[in-house]
């Protein structure tokens, strides 16, 4: 692998996990740090952060980007315009849409509740049930006309969404709302085999 790049943040922030996708599909070698060490943490205070030899970059996206183009060669961003624009749609749906719902809104809930006595507001998870199968049912629909989120082969739109697509299969609520997209099971079923996402959607370990 090239030379290691430092990412501030937690293995079980899906952000930090997009983050590490790209570093393994780039050919990047890294290690995480907690955040508190970053000698230049994000302006915004949020995470992941990215230390590669002095130089600082926050945002997942602009991270993804930079790994890009320090790799040897492009793999993460599509070279053809119509692909790039179908992959830059992605990523800002992911950041958007998908993230504020999926992760903050559902999975947060399940696995830092919110509710009395530290319990599972069961009232919030019935309120955003909705919006998670209208947005699964989005990307399920955009998958039947491009074969991945960055176009014809993966990128960084995939590696941002996967990490959120696998919790949401992880977390055993909505088995019977996943078993409808089909099209979403065969890519899920699909990006889990490369060795990337092997190696780094494994099973989180949440704080104590």
């Amino acid at each position: 692998m090239r030379n290691p790049v430092t990412i501030y943040g937690p293995a079980f922030s899906n952000y930090v996990r997009s983050v590490m996708l790209c570093c393994e599909e780039a050919g990047i070698g890294y290690q995480l740090e907690h955040p508190a060490k970053n000698s230049a943490p994000h302006p915004f205070g949020k995470i992941p952060v990215l230390n590669d030899a002095g130089l600082v970059v926050f945002e997942s996206a602009a991270i993804c980007r930079h790994l890009d183009r320090r790799s040897a060669v492009s793999i993460l961003i599509p070279t053809d315009i119509r692909q790039l624009a179908w992959m830059d749609q992605w990523i800002s749906a992911a950041n958007c849409y998908f993230d504020p719902v999926f992760i903050r809104r559902y999975l947060l809930e399940l696995v830092m509740p919110k509710g009395e006595n530290g319990q599972i507001n069961e009232d919030a998870i019935t309120t955003v049930l909705p919006e998670v199968e209208k947005y699964l049912n989005i990307a399920n629909t955009a998958l039947q006309t491009r074969p991945y989120f960055s176009g014809r082969q993966p990128g960084i739109a995939d590696y941002l969404i996967m990490p959120m697509i696998d919790y949401l299969y992880r977390s055993g609520r909505i088995d019977v709302m996943l078993e409808k997209m089909t099209r979403l099971a065969e890519y899920y079923a699909e990006m889990k085999q490369r060795p990337s996402c092997e190696k780094v959607l494994v099973a989180p370990q949440m704080p104590g």
